[in-house]
């Protein structure tokens, strides 16, 4: 009796649905191949710092591309100029080494900038939040519970990009921060309006991650009581 009560408690725990073919960035780099297995970890601290400005940058850019001249400045700055075109393209082979795992992963470079092509197929958290984030600024749609439900879901698994302490993220957090605190105040006012007080009260407490001491957030959790 007592082992099967263990049993049933642990299926419990478990996630509902084991993600496959997708790359997650909130509460860190995570790039989940279609067997279910995280092969982030096979890159070195570089290579994740490369993988991680690729992905933001380009997801943030409508064709996909990524300045060479941007990347040379935040990825290899500590390298020399005769050494920086040699140690680009290994980087550059093995990061396509090891995203070629992923079916559908593709970063074609010329001499100006890099392009990196996710197929459909595989979710990229990247380019779904830039989405939301472009979508939920409109005005009329901060009313739309399925997109500000897909948006809590995603901010809430954890600091963008964790793990990688490079200047240019910590940089981008602070600009990505605000524009969240801004689109859950928005979604608050709304809320606060419709008279949905708890689902207010929650979100306000998702501002807390992002800025515990906002006076606007806190006012909102007390009206909300």
């Amino acid at each position: 009796g007592v082992a099967e009560g263990e049993n049933h408690y642990i299926a419990e725990i478990l996630p509902r649905e084991v993600q496959k073919n997708i790359i997650l960035v909130f509460g860190g780099l995570r790039l989940i191949d279609p067997d279910g297995v995280d092969i982030h970890g096979d890159l070195s601290g570089r290579l994740q710092d490369l993988l991680a400005a690729l992905l933001f940058y380009s997801s943030s850019d409508e064709r996909g591309a990524v300045p060479l001249r941007k990347l040379e400045k935040i990825i290899w700055s500590d390298i020399p100029k005769e050494k920086l075109k040699n140690n680009r393209n290994v980087a550059f082979s093995k990061l396509r080494k090891l995203t070629s795992k992923m079916n559908g992963i593709t970063i074609e470079s010329d001499s100006e900038n890099v392009v990196l092509k996710i197929s459909p197929e595989i979710r990229n958290e990247t380019a779904v939040f830039f989405k939301l984030i472009k979508l939920l600024s409109i005005k009329t749609k901060i009313s739309s519970d399925p997109l500000a439900e897909e948006f809590i879901n995603i901010i809430k698994g954890g600091i963008l990009l964790q793990g990688i302490t490079s200047a240019w993220i910590e940089k981008e957090r602070f600009v990505i921060a605000n524009d969240i605190i801004e689109i859950l105040l928005r979604r608050c006012e709304y809320l606060y309006l419709e008279g949905r007080y708890e689902n207010c009260n929650e979100t306000a407490g998702i501002i807390n991650m992002y800025d515990p001491a906002n006076e606007e957030a806190f006012r909102y959790k007390l009206k909300s009581l």
